[in-house]
């Protein structure tokens, strides 16, 4: 990590970047600082050992999992936009899931607005969606997910935390359902595979 100041010698922030084990330095964002900002000298950060909290950790996700598609030559369907989902779970150990006019089962939530973070618009996304409030805990993933043929999303999932336990959602206009699902039973439902293991790994932990 590193302090930026601006041309005019002012604090603008800090700077972070990779060291791997083997000393070699990756910065894949540093060339956003083309206005004459000055990156300080740099001090060594550990890598906390839970990463699924703390700033920023579902931009750190999706970072990591779009680094590693590309490391493994798996970017054919190129970059694309970014869906934040939510695992919520009722005291029944129910998972909320919005029907979607084709059929499928999701996970409520939607595309973060400009500049908004991935849990606020989480929260918002699940109030408009289903009507409940949420608090968002956790990320559990960062997936690519094919919605139709050759049109690919990003799937951030989180978990997350009913602030009633006993509320009964609502369904928007973007559905036509919102229920409380036993997890077992999206065997016998059609339902993407990056919300089940979303799911799953919510169960897991």
């Amino acid at each position: 990590m590193a302090e930026v100041a601006h041309a005019d010698g002012s604090r603008q922030g800090v700077h972070y970047w990779n060291r791997l084990a083997a000393g070699l330095e990756v910065d894949l964002t540093r060339e956003q600082f083309a206005g004459g900002e000055r990156i300080g000298p740099a001090s060594v950060v550990p890598r906390p050992p839970d990463i699924t909290r703390g700033r920023l950790p579902g931009q750190y996700h999706l970072l990591a999992s779009t680094v590693g598609r590309r490391l493994n030559g798996e970017d054919a369907f190129g970059p694309g936009p970014v869906s934040i989902k939510g695992v919520c779970f009722d005291s029944r150990g129910r998972v909320l899931l919005c029907l979607t006019e084709r059929g499928d089962y999701e996970l409520p939530g939607g595309r973060p607005e400009i500049g908004e973070l991935f849990p606020s618009a989480l929260e918002r996304e699940i109030r408009e969606e289903a009507g409940v409030e949420v608090r968002v805990d956790r990320v559990l993933s960062a997936d690519a997910f094919e919605v139709i043929p050759g049109a690919w999303v990003d799937v951030v999932s989180y978990a997350c935390q009913l602030a009633d336990d006993h509320v009964t959602p609502s369904v928007s206009a973007e559905h036509t359902d919102v229920v409380f699902l036993e997890p077992a039973r999206l065997a016998r439902l059609s339902c993407p595979e990056v919300y089940r293991d979303a799911i799953a790994l919510a169960v897991g932990t």
